[in-house]
């Protein structure tokens, strides 16, 4: 808006107050004018905030998973954004899913949709069906699991299976095999 438009809304407005004889019904009026000039900011920055604001866009991440032994069982998955809850607190995952193994089965794949952030993936090739990787003496598993990145090597830790995703993305996880 020009400079000009302001001046004669102003000058408008305090000629009108300065018409009204009662001086409490100048200030209602004062009053009523500043809500709704509120009013009207408020409707505007609620607009622009909706227009301008956009969900992030999700994008696929296709996981392929290898080195499996024994056609049998569920490949658990879970994708975590919460180092804390990686690898193993799956109600803490931001997705989750199953994939039921049969002897026919060629290639292992699954696909995930996910906004752009930090992840990281841990499976488990649930082979009894109890729902949850099956660990004997000092914790070590007893059924096959892998993790994205590096810590299919290791102790799965999140700095090392995590990577950026910021487009439609494949990884590899390589099932170890106790």
């Amino acid at each position: 808006m020009k400079p000009e438009f302001h001046r004669k809304i102003g000058i408008s407005a305090f000629v009108v107050l300065c018409s009204i004889n009662n001086f409490k019904i100048a200030l209602f009026v004062l009053h009523l004018l500043l809500m709704l000039i509120s009013t009207f900011f408020n409707i505007v920055l609620v607009f622009f905030t909706s227009v301008l604001y956009t969900e992030g866009e999700a994008f696929s991440l296709q996981i392929n998973i290898s080195n499996m032994e024994e056609r049998s069982g569920v490949i658990r998955i879970a994708v975590y954004d919460d180092e804390n809850a990686f690898p193993e607190e799956h109600l803490k995952a931001i997705a989750l899913k199953e994939i039921l193994i049969s002897d026919e089965m060629t290639v292992i794949s699954t696909e995930v949709e996910l906004k752009a952030g930090n992840y990281a993936v841990s499976l488990f090739q649930d082979l009894n069906h109890n729902g949850k990787l099956d660990k004997g003496l000092f914790g070590i598993p007893k059924e096959p699991w892998g993790c994205s990145g590096e810590s299919s090597k290791g102790t799965p830790a999140f700095e090392r299976s995590s990577f950026f995703f910021n487009a439609d993305m494949k990884i590899d996880v390589t099932l170890n095999n106790q």
